[in-house]
């Protein structure tokens, strides 16, 4: 009993004590969880890059799968629309193009270089100008797939943990651009 005795503490500094032990856990679990939805926010954000950047392409690679198997009747048709995905993809270019590698340092080390934009606009310039050329339109569509699965692997859709978006990625940046090879 003597022994206790000596470690007798007084009211106040036993509520500092346990609100110490109660403060310390508290403030180590917010930090983690301030962390934790901070890298959610970065993932989800390079997820919505990724889409922004998705839609021009995906419209492109619609509108030269549309001519190449369409026709040349078509073509007054889907000249406007591949006119306004190409502005669409130059826009999303300069506004996500350097965050999802789209630049000549990020894509040189996958061996994709030559997916530039200037690059693409000169195969569709071309394209244009000989439309009943399949072999272009097959160049173009296979730059596309190509750019389709870049955009996909540098903004985490394909990491994507969700299941009900992981087939809508799957159907997207996989099944679709190898339908029309």
């Amino acid at each position: 009993m003597m022994a206790f005795q000596k470690f007798r503490m007084g009211i106040r500094t036993k509520l500092l004590t346990i609100a110490l032990v109660f403060v310390l856990p508290i403030t180590v679990l917010f930090y983690f969880m301030l962390t934790t939805v901070g890298e959610r926010i970065t993932f989800n954000s390079k997820e919505l890059m990724g889409n922004a950047y998705l839609r021009p392409l995906v419209d492109f690679f619609e509108v030269i799968v549309n001519l190449r198997f369409g026709g040349v009747a078509e073509w007054s048709a889907h000249k406007e629309r591949g006119e306004q995905a190409l502005a669409q993809l130059e826009q999303v270019q300069s506004r996500y193009g350097q965050e999802l590698q789209f630049t000549p340092e990020g894509l040189a080390p996958r061996k994709r270089g030559h997916l530039t934009i200037p690059n693409l606009r000169e195969k569709w310039n071309n394209f244009r100008q000989n439309p009943t050329s399949a072999g272009s339109s097959g160049v173009i569509l296979t730059m596309l797939r190509q750019m389709i699965t870049h955009a996909g692997d540098t903004s985490n859709l394909i990491l994507d943990p969700d299941l009900d978006t992981y087939y809508l990625m799957d159907v997207t940046l996989l099944a679709l651009p190898q339908l029309f090879q």
